[in-house]
C-alpha cells in the first residue's frame, strides 16, 4: 500500500484582523462613559474643595483683621472688587463716619461715579482718601481662583447689595465689624458659597449655598 502524502492542501488560515463585535463596542462605550463620569465627579470635588478653601481663607482674613484693629487701634476695611475679582485690605488711624451716600457712590464702578463740582472737592473727604492699602505681605491683594467669582455683597451699614463695582466690610478698634453677606459663585452660577459676617463678634458663618442678604444692622 503506497503512502499518501498531502502537500499544500490549499487551506487558508483564519484572518487575525477582525472588526469589533457589537458586544465589544458596547463594552468599550461603557468604559469610556465611566471614565468621563469619574472625571466629572473628580472635577466637581476639586471645585468644591477650592470653593470651600477660598471661603475659609476669606473668613480667616476677617478674623485676623478684627484682632488687628483691636490690638493696633486701627480702622480697617476689606474691599471686594467685582471688576478684577480681587479682595484687598486698606487701613487708617483716623476715625471716620460711614455715610450711606458716600459709601454708595464709592462702591459704584468707576464709570458710574459722579465728578465733584465746585466746592465739593474741598468740602468732601472721600473714604478712599482716608484709607490706604496695607503694605503687609500677609494682606496684599488676593485674586479669586479661576472659576470662582463674587456673586454679590450685601453691606449692612447702607442696607445695599452690590453686584458691580466695589463693596466693603469695616473693622473698628472697639471690635465692631460692619455686618456683611458675601456670596461666591461658579462660572455657571449654579454653585454657591456664602459668608455671613456678624457685627458684634466678628464671627463668620460659612454656608455651601446662596444666602439672601437683608439682616438689619
Amino acid at each position: 500500500m503506497s503512502d499518501i502524502s498531502v502537500v499544500g492542501a490549499g487551506f487558508k488560515s483564519a484572518p487575525t484582523d477582525r472588526g469589533m463585535s457589537l458586544i465589544e463596542l458596547l463594552v468599550a462605550m461603557a468604559i469610556v462613559g465611566i471614565m468621563f463620569g469619574l472625571a466629572a465627579v473628580s472635577f466637581s470635588n476639586i471645585f468644591e474643595v477650592q470653593m470651600k478653601g477660598t471661603s475659609a481663607k476669606i473668613a480667616s482674613t476677617i478674623r485676623y483683621l478684627r484682632s488687628k484693629a483691636i490690638t493696633e487701634k486701627l480702622y480697617l476695611r476689606i474691599e471686594y472688587n467685582f471688576d478684577d475679582q480681587t479682595y484687598r485690605v486698606e487701613s487708617t488711624k483716623d476715625p471716620f463716619v460711614i455715610s450711606k451716600e458716600e459709601l454708595t457712590e464709592e462702591s459704584k464702578p468707576e464709570a458710574e461715579k459722579k465728578e465733584p463740582k465746585g466746592d465739593e472737592t474741598e468740602e468732601a473727604t472721600p473714604l478712599k482718601s482716608v484709607f490706604s492699602e496695607e503694605e503687609s505681605f500677609l494682606l496684599k491683594a488676593v485674586k479669586l481662583p479661576n472659576g470662582i467669582f463674587w456673586k454679590d455683597v450685601w453691606m449692612g451699614p447702607i442696607q445695599e447689595k452690590r453686584t458691580t463695582g466695589k463693596a466693603y466690610t469695616f473693622f473698628f478698634p472697639n471690635g465692631y465689624v460692619t455686618s456683611t453677606v458675601v456670596n461666591l459663585r461658579n462660572e455657571d452660577d449654579d454653585s454657591h458659597y456664602s459668608l455671613d459676617i456678624e457685627p458684634y463678634s466678628g464671627h463668620v458663618v460659612i454656608r455651601s449655598e446662596y444666602l439672601e442678604p437683608g439682616r438689619e444692622e
